[in-house]
Order: structure tokens, then sequence, then C-alpha cells
């Protein structure tokens, strides 16, 4: 398995995104005056033919250690399904919320992967190549004025399962978002995050998968 990457950014962004490309070693997809939906599409399009995995990252993430050497053996691993959209992100769900009860639900099991239909959150995405060119074109069609929104509105029209990593190997650098307020309704803060410091090389991928089997409100982002 072989992970091609991007970094999409503002320019306003632009210290942020040289040093997390630096660490990555990716290019940067700047946003060009042309809007965020059209940054994330060429994003999506400057994924490496070669590669079994393409991964999206936006330029305000933290990233662990190790991360696309510990994806490239995390989705090695029989249990996650080929065809499956990877958040590397859970975002912290309300206190009380439904999210609250299953991110302790997670916890609780010990899990390296959580199987959801809800997104919780899009700040880093790994997409299998083999489906980027429908899901590309999908996203082309929609509407949505929201990149995650809409990408995971494609996913669930194409018929892809959305998985995240349990913990999240990425976070946010801060609770700030250049998108309108309305659509930053929760706090942008991962539920467990693997911390920068620590390696995505030491999870064990193989502790197993939790289906959530129902979801409700309270908990996205």
């Amino acid at each position: 398995m072989t992970i091609s990457v991007a970094v999409m950014a503002h320019p306003a962004r632009s210290g942020w995104a040289t040093d997390l490309a630096a660490q990555l070693d990716a290019p940067v997809v700047w946003e060009d005056g042309r809007g965020h939906l059209d940054t994330r599409l060429r994003a999506l399009q400057a994924a490496d033919d070669a590669a079994s995995h393409h991964l999206v990252v936006q330029d305000d993430a933290v990233v662990c250690r190790d991360l696309i050497p510990g994806l490239e053996v995390a989705v090695k691993e029989p249990v996650v399904e080929p065809r499956a959209v990877i958040s590397l992100y859970w975002n912290r769900p309300q206190p009380g919320s439904w999210g609250a009860v299953v991110a302790d639900t997670i916890e609780k099991r010990g899990v390296a992967w959580v199987v959801c239909a809800v997104p919780m959150g899009g700040v880093a995405l790994l997409f299998p190549t083999a489906i980027l060119d429908d899901l590309i074109a999908e996203y082309q069609r929609d509407d949505a004025p929201h990149d995650d929104v809409r990408i995971h509105a494609c996913a669930m029209r194409l018929g892809l399962e959305w998985w995240s990593t349990w913990p999240s190997l990425v976070d946010h650098r801060d609770e700030t978002t250049l998108l309108p307020k309305e659509a930053a309704r929760w706090p942008r803060v991962a539920a467990r995050f693997i911390g920068q410091d620590a390696s995505a090389l030491d999870v064990d991928w193989a502790a197993g998968v939790y289906d959530v089997p129902h979801f409700g409100s309270g908990g996205g982002g």
C-alpha cells in the first residue's frame, strides 16, 4: 500500500500550510480565489494514480509522528473495508450528547476503527484511489455549500462506508475556522488525539472495529 498526500490551504494560513507540507513531504493546493469547494476538488485531483490511497489534509491540521508510514500499515489490515473513506479525526462531542455516549463506548471497547454514518470531521480524509474518479464526478455534480458535507453526501450515494481511526491521528491547530460561523457549530477538538509526539506506527491497527448501530444529533463537526 502506498499513499499520496495533498495539503489544501488558504493563503491566510501559508505558514501553517508550508510547515505541514514539509512535515508530510507533500504539495500544497492553494485556494486561488475560486473558493474552498474548488480547492478541495483540486486536492482530490492531485492524487497519484500509482498510489493505493490519497490523503487530503487541511492547512490547520496538527499531525502525529510517522503519519504516512503508520497509515500504510493500517490500511493493510484485513478488517478495513477497501472502498471506505477514512477520517483521521473524530470530533469531540458535546457533553451528554449521543456523540458523547458513542465516544465513551468506543473508548471502552478499545478498537482502532469506527464505522459511522455521521461524519465526525474532515480535517484529514484518506481515499482509496480506486474510488476517486467516481467520487470526483459526484462532487462536481453536487451543490452542497461545504466541501466536507459534499464529500460525505457523495460517498453515501456511491455506497461507500465512512470510517474513522481511533484514536485520531490529527487534530485542529486551534478552534477557529475560515468558514462562516454557522459552519462551526461544534468545538474543533479531537475526542482523543494520539498526540504530536506519538507515532502512528505504535497503534494496534488489528484491535478491531466498532460499527455504530445508529446515530442521532449533537455530535458532528
